[in-house]
């Protein structure tokens, strides 16, 4: 009603071109190491600006980006962790694209116990990145558990406590994400092979 988000009737479709190389090493049992680059040209990227977050088409952007990942497996530990630097801009200004932030990092551990629960705990480091009107949206860091169990054959039943530290950040500008939150799954799969998990 107000034109909030409004559309337009000459919005482009997206087109991309997406180039990516990377490698996988394991220089001994239990490790895995991988670096991945990749680099995104798009033409007519669809984005919301303006007083009134109009859609409209910035007519060139480009992403560039670097990941690490690492993998560590023993006796009933494991241990992910994966690293990323994002470049990605407004290829006609310079400008930062919007809502993507530049530096990632997570981790995550798990624990077996007996031959199939598990109990784990994941950690997500966010950089900071811009959003509408030259806010500057603040980096977080955000820590999750998770534990699993199965019940009986098809039957997993599921809980994750999201956000531990209670704590205060926004994925978008003037919207609250939850604080401490936690969920409880009962998973069926009938019929279905599953591997013993580990």
């Amino acid at each position: 009603f107000f034109g909030l988000f409004a559309g337009d009737e000459f919005l482009q479709p997206e087109r991309s071109v997406s180039s990516e190389a990377g490698v996988q090493w394991t220089p001994a049992p239990g490790h895995r190491l991988g670096a991945t680059v990749y680099r995104t040209r798009i033409e007519q990227l669809i984005a919301f600006d303006g007083p009134m977050f109009q859609a409209r088409n910035v007519n060139r952007a480009a992403i560039d980006g670097v990941e690490l990942d690492y993998g560590r497996a023993w006796s009933r530990f494991s241990l992910e962790a994966n690293a990323s630097w994002l470049d990605a801009r407004d290829a006609g200004t310079g400008q930062q694209l919007l809502r993507r932030a530049d530096r990632k990092l997570f981790l995550s551990t798990a624990y077996r116990i007996g031959d199939a629960a598990n109990l784990g705990m994941d950690l997500s480091l966010v950089s900071a990145r811009p959003d509408f009107g030259g806010i500057r949206l603040p980096g977080y860091a955000r820590v999750d558990l998770r534990w699993s169990a199965p019940l009986a054959p098809d039957w997993m039943l599921e809980a994750r406590l999201e956000n531990l530290t209670d704590r205060d950040y926004e994925l978008v500008s003037g919207y609250n994400t939850p604080g401490t939150s936690g969920m409880l799954n009962l998973r069926w799969n009938a019929g279905e092979d599953r591997p013993r998990q580990r």
